[in-house]
């Protein structure tokens, strides 16, 4: 009798071939109050809230590279005035993903989100509209949030994507263990949402990615 048999076989993912390279860009003023960026991202009629996020542009485009790209194109109101941003913390690499790069069936696709404060440049406060392939994306225009509301909002059902909510809880985080006056703020904030938050982010796959661009 002939039988059939689905196959378990799968490809051995290897390496990290791209990535997409996102921030949290915080303010924290003296008394601890932090804040962070935000935007209202728009597609196919429905919107969520999102860190600036954006995908390497080519092989030869580093992590850094994207940011920069990302916060000149999408935050910044003038592309061609100056802008300064700084990481925050000595490990500003608050949280990694890897998911299945579809270009390479051998690849990983990294998710990553940096740590960072906007030092000098004026945001934009009109409406982008861009396209992704033949989808329409629609992009509000950068707004602070203080973090407690930032993750109260993220936290609903659909109204960000997970691994955007991931960042805010992972910079939440450091933010509290490194300024006493922001954990007199956000401990009970930070004990509420941001449990499970994986806090070690550079694994030896994304090290090792990550050399390529030294």
């Amino acid at each position: 009798m002939q039988t059939w048999a689905k196959s378990t076989q799968t490809t051995l993912r290897t390496h990290i071939s791209s990535h997409a390279a996102g921030m949290v860009v915080v303010k924290i003023a003296e008394d601890g109050e932090v804040e962070f960026l935000l935007i209202d991202y728009t597609i196919r009629g429905q919107t969520t809230k999102r860190c600036l996020m954006g995908k390497q542009d080519s092989k030869t485009d580093s992590p850094i590279d994207t940011l920069r790209r990302e916060m000149q194109e999408e935050a910044i109101a003038n592309q061609s005035s100056d802008f300064e941003c700084e990481f925050v913390g000595r490990s500003p690499i608050i949280l990694t993903e890897l998911v299945y790069d579809h270009e390479d069936a051998r690849g990983w696709h990294l998710k990553m989100f940096h740590l960072v404060n906007l030092v000098r440049g004026e945001l934009r406060t009109d409406i982008l509209v861009e396209r992704d392939g033949i989808e329409e994306e629609i992009l509000g225009p950068p707004t602070w949030y203080d973090a407690s509301e930032a993750l109260e909002m993220v936290s609903l059902e659909g109204a960000s994507k997970p691994v955007h909510m991931r960042a805010l809880k992972a910079a939440l985080l450091m933010l509290v263990s490194m300024y006493p006056k922001v954990a007199e703020k956000y401990s009970q904030t930070a004990d509420i949402y941001c449990n499970g938050v994986d806090r070690r982010p550079l694994k030896p796959i994304v090290i090792d990615y990550l050399k390529r661009f030294v």
